[in-house]
């Protein structure tokens, strides 16, 4: 799995993310989850979203992407990041 998009610098806008999953499975699902809350889930193995700026807490925030396969093999790809006002 992929997550392009992030990075671990301060920012002060939105922020938009790219993510491409692959495995030789079908894929079940993919998760979203912003520090600790699920914001959207999906089954496609590619595609994008935004994180909007008001969302963000100031200091340290944590973005997971978790992907489940048909089997239940879970896979979770984790990037933090910085909110500056």
């Amino acid at each position: 799995m992929r997550l392009t998009g992030i990075s671990g610098r301060c920012t002060g806008a939105d922020l938009r993310a790219r993510v491409r999953v692959r495995d030789s499975s079908p894929l079940r699902a993919v998760a979203i989850y912003l520090n600790g809350r699920r914001s959207s889930r999906t089954k496609d193995d590619r595609f994008g979203f935004r994180i909007p700026f008001a969302r963000l807490r100031p200091g340290a925030n944590r973005l997971a992407v978790v992907a489940v396969d048909r089997p239940g093999n879970r896979f979770t790809v984790t990037q933090r990041f910085m909110r500056c006002s």
